[in-house]
């Protein structure tokens, strides 16, 4: 659990330029740390946990897998609101970025919600 804004036991770290800033995702939680001012924007509690996080190429969206459950969130990177549940059915894996996000962010984003 996070206490006084220190994270425990780190799963992953990312950053988006797009909003400078550093994202640490813990066993529970994610927190969201201005670069420029290195003050905690906001810290979040996800249902199912957090695992490994990875955020688009653009820096708007934060993926990040349930630990060790069959869903993802889909998360705002600027406010950390998740904006879609997606169901694997399968056990957790390790998002990814890159050419190959752009096209998976497209098609999540315009699939039904399958909360």
């Amino acid at each position: 659990m996070m206490k006084k804004g220190i994270p425990s036991n780190v799963k992953g770290v990312d950053v988006s330029l797009a909003y400078n800033c550093i994202y640490i995702s813990t066993l529970e939680a994610i927190q969201c740390i201005d670069l420029i001012t290195e003050k905690l924007l906001w810290e979040k509690q996800y249902e199912g946990g957090v695992d490994r996080i990875s955020i688009s190429p653009d820096g708007k969206i934060i993926y990040a897998p349930s630990l060790e459950k069959e869903f993802w969130n889909v998360l705002d990177a600027k406010t950390g609101d998740v904006i879609k549940k997606i169901v694997t059915n399968s056990g957790p894996t390790t998002p990814f970025t890159g050419p190959m996000a752009i096209s998976f962010t497209w098609r999540v984003l315009n699939r039904p919600c399958s909360m």
